[in-house]
């Protein structure tokens, strides 16, 4: 039998990290741009940037034929 739960655990350990790090940016993004805080906007720019070198560094799973 299928289990959810399971699979939506294993959802979260794999992504949930990316997943942080683009809620974040976006956060900070619109906090930045609705106040006009460059701090703001510096900081999700760097949870943007983190998003992306962790999904450029994220191993790939082969599949063998």
């Amino acid at each position: 039998m299928f289990d959810v739960g399971r699979s939506v655990r294993e959802f979260f350990q794999r992504h949930g990290i990316l997943l942080a790090l683009v809620a974040l940016a976006a956060v900070f993004y619109a906090i930045g741009f609705k106040k006009g805080s460059m701090i703001a906007i510096a900081l999700g720019m760097l949870f943007e940037l983190g998003f992306w070198v962790k999904l450029m560094r994220s191993p790939r799973k082969s599949n063998p034929k």
